[in-house]
């Protein structure tokens, strides 16, 4: 298990900004301003923040997660994923 900040995560492929994530749309939902979709990237779910509308739930969706610190279930960082 792992988790990035949804305000890190942006919409499309930029593998020079961060980690590129493509799946599948889980579930959205409108969040104030933006909206929040969960995608379903291999066997890991990401909440990502969008400024726009998702795709709908079983729709393919690509964003990148931006030179992330990553987290486990403990709350710290995982190694080797904090960048300067």
């Amino acid at each position: 298990m792992a988790g990035v900040h949804p305000d890190r995560v942006i919409p499309g492929a930029e593998p020079s900004r961060g980690v590129v994530l493509a799946g599948l749309v889980t579930a959205c939902r409108p969040s104030g301003v933006s909206w929040e979709a969960d995608l379903q990237a291999g066997p890991v779910v990401v909440t990502c923040r969008l400024a726009g509308p998702p795709p709908a739930p079983g729709e393919p969706l690509t964003v990148t997660a931006l030179a992330p610190p990553c987290f486990g279930p403990d709350g710290m960082a995982l190694p080797g994923t904090v960048f300067d």
